[in-house]
């Protein structure tokens, strides 16, 4: 069996939800998956040799050049496909998945998954995401052919198969929803006070400081605006409330950093330093402008923030989330009442709780029917 990406670079993203989930299918589940990897020409030789330095076998190959050309790669798979034989294919996103489709079509594919990450005629023309006019008035179709075509989806929100439905006229059951989950080579381990004050006097928090943190690149910083609102809220109503940005840089355009620049603490850490730090913070924000792309969405930060213990400060439209927060009271759903109400501090005990439902919910291996529906299909 054959996983496929298209134009993915190797990020912490793509380590978690590609890597990581052939790591799993493979040792867990025994599927005998191979990756094959099209990238970006430029940076080939560095990108390749980081997917391979975490998945030996992966075959990476360079994209044909201009993003317009996408379908051309064909004539890579082609050739590949000839050497490994006849076999399923799981594509991430709708131009793998277009690819793959095509390949079946001409008989050296068995069956395709849909893995789709996200609504992406939405996120083309909301966010521009391609930088191609030509792309942005082709996505439609293109997405609405693997959703229809496909043998079998991996959605990531229930909120995503409604948009299939409203957009494409989706109503099969031939779909799967398994959100995304933290990696496996993360620890979820249960935390005590005696380890949650050390860390915060290490970083020069208070016992009783009520600390709101965000984790992430600042290019993925969305909503700058509605984030800095609620902060400003919480910070005014609470001078124990303190914010820490786990991000390379912060937006000049806050006004909580300039309102209260002493208890704004900002710091980029190595990826394994950050689940310590954020064990010993309260809440993990969520903030994101009302879009149908952030509507259908399944932000891994949600599973990382949870299985650090945190509640989570979360805009009321993200996937499915806002009502597993309301369900399970693992965080805040913001609306009128909520962005003004001033939040507390977290006890260990909620902390803990909030750690088994990572377990529960948002590991790989809590998904594992749902990956086996998805080798069944293809078989």
């Amino acid at each position: 069996m054959i996983y496929l990406t298209f134009n993915d670079a190797p990020s912490g993203i793509y380590s978690g939800q590609v890597i990581d989930v052939c790591r799993f299918l493979n040792t867990d589940m025994n599927a005998g998956i191979r990756l094959i990897a099209l990238v970006s020409s430029r940076g080939f030789m560095a990108n390749r040799r980081k997917i391979k330095s975490q998945l030996p076998d992966a075959i990476v190959l360079p994209m044909f050049p201009g993003v317009g050309n996408w379908s051309v790669n064909i004539l890579w798979l082609i050739f590949i496909c000839l050497f490994l034989g006849r076999q399923s294919i799981i594509a991430r996103g709708p131009f793998a998945a277009t690819l793959a489709l095509r390949l079946k079509k001409i008989k050296l594919a068995r069956k395709v998954c849909f893995d789709a990450r996200g609504a992406y005629t939405a996120e083309f023309n909301e966010y521009n995401v391609s930088g191609s006019a030509k792309l942005n008035a082709e996505i439609k179709a293109i997405e609405r052919n693997t959703v229809l075509k496909a043998d079998f989806r991996l959605a990531v929100s229930n909120q995503l198969v409604a948009y299939w439905a409203k957009t494409f006229g989706y109503n099969s059951m031939q779909h799967v929803i398994i959100p995304c989950t933290i990696s496996s080579s993360s620890s979820i381990q249960q935390v005590n006070d005696t380890d949650i004050k050390s860390q915060r006097g290490a970083l020069g928090f208070a016992d009783n400081d009520v600390i709101l943190v965000y984790s992430g690149s600042s290019a993925a910083w969305q909503s700058i605006k509605l984030a800095d609102d609620f902060l400003l809220a919480q910070m005014q109503q609470n001078s124990n409330c303190k914010v820490l940005f786990l991000t390379d840089k912060l937006p000049d355009s806050m006004l909580t950093v300039k309102e209260f620049p002493g208890r704004v603490m900002q710091k980029w850490l190595v990826a394994e330093q950050v689940a310590s730090v954020l064990r010993c913070c309260d809440y993990g924000l969520l903030i994101r402008e009302k879009s149908i792309t952030n509507l259908v969405s399944s932000p891994v930060k949600f599973a990382e923030y949870l299985a650090a213990g945190l509640q989570v400060v979360i805009s009321s439209e993200i996937g499915d989330y806002p009502g597993f927060v309301i369900e399970h009271d693992c965080g805040v759903v913001l609306n009128a009442h909520t962005e003004k109400s001033m939040l507390g501090s977290i006890s260990v005990e909620t902390k803990n709780r909030n750690i088994a439902l990572a377990e529960m919910y948002y590991t790989k291996k809590s998904r594992l029917d749902g990956y086996k529906r998805i080798l069944s299909a293809l078989k």
